[in-house]
C-alpha cells in the first residue's frame, strides 16, 4: 500500500456512501451526513445503516455494513468508540475502500483509547481500506456533492467570491469554527477536510492531493496545523514545494510556539532548533503564509478570494479622516507596506479638487468636505488608482443612508474598472445591523470590506510579502552524491574502528541518548574537508614529542586543544590552552592539558591532542545542522561565539538549501549589518559563508546518520579573503546498524 500518495478518490469522488450508525434526527453528529447529501444532490448510492431502524428519510435502513447488497465507497461511521474496531473490520470485509470515522476516545482519551487507535492503523495496512479520523469532523466537497461531515450546514449560502478555497484542519471544533467565521464574511470553502487523529491518512495527504489539481492553480490552501507525524515529514514537504511551483497559495495557522520541556544542551545547535523554530524556518523558506491566528486568516482570504494579488509593496491611503489616514499609514508601514510618494501630477490633481486644508500626499486625508461632497472619494480614488507608483489601495470611510447610494455606485465603477488590489475600512454611520445591506452591496461586486484596521492591513502586507517572495522563489538543486560522500564514509568508518579497536563506544551512551556517537573536533574537521569546507590547519598527537613535531611544523602562534568525542565545549573544562610558540611551549602545554583532563571527576578518553593554527581576528559565524524528527536536516546559521545561546542571532533552513535560501539566512540576523560592514569595518566575505552553507547542506542529504553538527566558530574574513572553520564537533547514528 502506498502510504505516501494513496488514492483518495473513495472520499473525493465515491459513488456509493454508507452511514453507520446513521440518526432519523438531523441535529445529532451521525444524523447530519446523510440529510446533507439529499439536500445537495449527491448523485451516487445512499445507504443507511442502523438496526434500530427499518427506513430513514425513505432509504431502506440496513442492520449492517454487510448486508448491503452493492459495493460500497465510502462509509462514515459514528458509533461509540467500543464499536468503531468492530464496524471497521465489518467494513473492510465488506471491502468498503474508504472510511470516515467520527467518533472520539481514541489516542486523545488514554492509554486505552491509544491502543485502539493503533488497532485501527493496523486494520488500514493490512485490509488496504484507507482511514479519516477517528475523532474528526469529516469531509465536504462542494464541487463534487460530498458531505460526510457532521459540520454545520453553513455551505451553500451565498458567497461573495468564485475562487476556490480549500481547508484541511488537525482540530474538529477550530475547523468548523474556522469554518463559520470565514462563512459570516461570505467565504465558502470548496474542499474542508477534517483529519482528526490521523491514524492512518493525515493532513500531507490533503495537501498533497490539492497541491497537484492541476486545475485550480491559483487557488487558497489553508491549514489548521498541531505538528506532523514524522513518517509524513517528507510527503508535506514535497506537498508544500509542489505548491509553491504550481502558484498555489499556502497558508497556515500552526499552533505551539512555546517550548515545553527541557532543551538539549549538548551543543548550541541542539539548543537553538526547538520544533517551532523549524516549522517557522520551513514556512519562510516555501513561501507559505503564517497567519497568527483565524481573525488574521479569514482577512488574508477576503483579499485573495478578488484574484488581485499585490505587484508590489506601494500602497496609497485614502481617507476621510486625518486621524484615520495616520492610524492606517502607521499600520501600513509596521506591516511592510510602503506609502509611496505620488506622482508629481497625482498631487497636482488632488489639489484641484480637494479643500485648500486636505493632505494631498500619502496617505491623502480627504476632511470632512466629503460628507457635503460624496463625489470628492470617488474622484480622489480615480486619481490615484492611475499613479503608476501605486500598487495597492487602501480607503477609509463611513456610510450611512446619506452617502451609500452615491459612494456605492463610485466604488463599483472604480473596482470593476482597475485590476489594482483595494481593500476597504468602513464604518458605519448608524447602528452595524442597519448598515449592513450597504456593506453586503460593496461585497457583492467583490472589493473586501473590513471594520477594523490591524488585521486586514497585516493581511495585504504580508500578501504583498509573499508575493514578492513567491516571484523570486529559487528551487535547490540537486546534486547526485560523489566522491565527496565516498570520501567522508572511509573516515568514518576508520574512526569508528579506531574507537571499537580502543574499547572507546562502550563506556558510555552520548549525553544519554542511546544510538547515538559524539564525534570529536578532528574527525568531524577531515568530514568536512572532503566536501571542501575550510577547516584550520592542524596535527593529532599522542605524545610530547609529537607535539613539539607539529610545532615545528606548523610554526607561528599555536592552540592545543585536548580532544574526545565526550567534550563538545573544551573551554568549559580547561581543555584548550591558547598563544603557545615554539616545541618548548607546546609541549609544556601537551603534558598540562593531559594533566587537567586526567583531573576531572570521570575523566573522558583522549583521542590525542590537537596542535593547531591561530588564526588572526575575525567575525565569527556558527553553522549547523540538526535532524529534526518530521523535517529530516536542518542547517542554522548565527551569531557565533560564546554568546550564541544568549543573544540567539540565528536564521535556520530545512535541506536542501539553495542559494537563495543561504542569502536569506544571513539577510535575516539582527547581526547583518555588522557583516555588510559596520563602523569603518570591511565587508565580510559573505559570498564565501553562502558557498559553505550549501556545502553543509549537501553534507547533511548525503551523510544520512548525521544527527548534528556545531561549526564554531567559523571566522568569517573580509570580502574576497573566504572563512574558517576553527572548531566542529557532531553526533551520529552508530556505524553498519551498530549503536552506541
Amino acid at each position: 500500500m502506498d502510504d505516501q500518495r494513496p488514492d483518495l478518490r473513495p472520499f473525493l469522488q465515491p459513488q456509493s456512501i454508507a452511514i453507520l450508525g446513521a440518526s432519523k434526527n438531523i441535529s445529532k453528529p451521525n444524523g447530519i451526513p446523510l440529510f446533507m447529501l439529499l439536500d445537495i444532490g449527491f448523485p451516487g448510492k445512499i445507504y443507511p445503516v442502523n438496526p434500530s431502524y427499518r427506513e430513514i428519510a425513505g432509504y431502506p435502513c440496513y442492520s449492517d455494513i454487510e448486508s448491503i447488497p452493492g459495493e460500497v465507497d465510502l462509509a462514515v461511521i459514528g458509533v461509540s468508540a467500543a464499536q468503531t474496531l468492530n464496524v471497521l473490520e465489518a467494513c473492510a470485509r465488506k471491502g468498503v475502500k474508504g472510511a470516515v470515522v467520527f467518533t472520539s476516545g481514541f489516542a486523545e482519551a488514554g492509554e486505552q483509547g491509544t491502543d485502539l487507535q493503533e488497532a485501527i492503523h493496523r486494520l488500514s495496512q493490512e485490509s488496504g481500506m484507507r482511514i479519516v479520523g477517528p475523532n474528526c469532523v469529516g469531509i465536504v466537497h462542494r464541487q463534487n456533492k460530498v458531505w460526510a461531515s457532521f459540520a454545520p450546514p453553513l455551505l451553500y449560502r451565498k458567497a461573495y467570491f468564485d475562487k476556490n478555497f480549500h481547508f484541511i484542519s488537525q482540530s474538529g471544533f477550530f475547523g468548523i469554527l474556522t469554518y463559520q467565521m470565514a462563512a459570516r464574511e461570505g467565504l465558502f470553502f470548496d474542499q474542508f477536510y477534517s483529519v482528526g487523529n490521523e491514524a492512518d491518512l493525515g493532513l500531507p495527504h490533503f495537501l498533497d492531493y490539492l497541491a497537484k489539481e492541476t486545475h485550480a492553480t491559483s487557488d487558497l490552501i489553508a491549514c489548521y496545523i498541531e505538528g506532523i507525524k514524522e513518517k509524513d515529514g517528507e510527503l508535506f514537504k514535497s506537498a508544500a514545494e509542489e505548491a509553491l511551483l504550481r502558484d498555489k497559495l499556502l497558508a497556515v495557522i500552526k499552533v505551539g510556539q512555546t517550548e515545553a520541556g527541557t532543551r538539549a544542551a549538548s551543543s548550541h545547535t541542539a539548543a537553538l532548533t526547538g520544533a517551532d523554530r523549524v516549522y517557522d524556518a520551513f514556512f519562510r523558506q516555501k513561501r507559505m503564509i503564517r497567519a497568527p491566528g483565524i481573525e488574521q486568516l479569514v482577512p488574508l482570504l477576503k483579499i485573495s478570494g478578488t484574484g488581485r494579488y499585490p505587484a508590489g509593496k506601494r500602497t496609497a491611503v485614502i481617507s476621510d479622516s486625518g486621524g484615520g489616514a495616520v492610524m492606517l499609514a502607521d499600520k501600513c508601514q509596521l506591516y511592510g507596506l510602503d506609502l509611496v510618494r505620488f506622482q508629481e501630477e497625482t498631487e497636482r490633481q488632488l489639489k484641484e479638487i480637494l479643500p485648500f486644508f486636505a493632505a494631498t500626499g500619502n496617505p491623502v486625508d480627504l476632511t470632512a468636505q466629503v460628507m457635503t461632497e460624496p463625489d470628492l472619494l470617488f474622484k480622489s480614488i480615480s486619481i490615484v488608482e492611475k499613479d503608476p507608483h501605486v500598487d495597492n489601495l487602501v480607503l477609509n470611510f463611513g456610510i450611512g443612508p446619506a452617502n451609500a447610494p452615491a459612494v456605492i455606485q463610485s466604488l463599483k465603477e472604480l473596482y470593476l474598472n482597475s485590476d489594482k488590489p483595494m481593500i476597504a475600512v468602513c464604518w458605519p454611520w448608524v447602528e452595524e445591523e442597519a448598515a449592513r445591506p450597504y456593506i453586503d452591496e460593496i461585497r457583492a461586486f467583490g472589493l473586501p470590506v473590513f471594520h477594523e484596521l490591524d488585521d486586514c492591513i497585516w493581511a495585504l502586507g504580508t500578501l504583498a510579502h509573499r508575493m514578492e517572495k513567491a516571484r523570486a522563489y529559487e528551487p535547490p538543486r540537486r546534486i547526485a552524491p560523489g566522491k565527496e560522500q565516498r570520501e567522508a564514509r572511509l573516515h568514518l568508518e576508520a574512526y569508528w574502528r579506531s574507537l571499537q579497536s580502543c574499547r572507546q563506544l562502550e563506556p558510555r551512551p552520548a549525553s544519554g541518548q542511546s544510538g547515538k556517537i559524539n564525534m570529536s573536533e578532528y574527525i568531524m574537521k577531515q568530514i568536512l574537508s572532503c566536501y571542501g569546507i575550510p577547516v584550520t590547519k592542524e596535527v593529532l598527537v599522542h605524545s610530547e614529542a609529537g607535539a613539539a613535531r607539529a610545532a615545528d611544523t606548523l610554526g607561528g602562534n599555536l592552540a592545543v586543544k585536548a580532544v574526545s568525542r565526550e567534550i563538545a565545549h573544551k573551554t568549559e573544562i580547561g581543555g584548550v590552552l591558547l598563544h603557545r610558540k615554539g616545541s618548548e611551549e607546546v609541549k609544556q602545554a601537551y603534558a598540562e592539558l593531559v594533566k587537567t583532563i586526567g583531573a576531572l571527576d570521570n575523566p573522558p578518553p583522549l583521542e590525542g591532542i590537537l596542535v593547531q593554527e591561530m588564526l588572526p581576528p575575525a567575525t565569527e559565524l556558527i553553522i549547523g545542522v540538526k535532524r529534526d524528527p518530521v523535517f529530516g536536516p536542518v542547517v542554522l546559521c548565527g551569531l557565533g561565539g560564546i554568546f550564541v545561546e544568549i543573544l540567539e542571532d540565528i536564521a535556520l533552513r530545512v535541506a536542501p538549501l539553495s542559494r537563495q535560501d543561504a542569502e536569506e539566512m544571513l539577510q535575516e540576523l539582527k547581526s547583518f549589518k555588522v557583516f555588510q560592514g559596520a563602523r569603518g569595518q570591511e565587508p565580510a566575505d559573505l559570498e564565501a559563508v553562502v558557498e559553505i552553507l550549501l556545502r553543509v547542506s549537501r553534507l547533511a542529504l548525503e551523510m544520512d546518520n548525521l544527527v548534528e553538527l556545531d561549526m564554531n566558530p567559523l571566522m568569517v574574513y573580509p570580502r574576497g579573503q573566504g572563512a574558517v572553520v576553527v572548531d566542529a564537533w557532531g553526533r551520529w547514528l552508530g556505524s553498519n546498524n551498530e549503536e552506541a
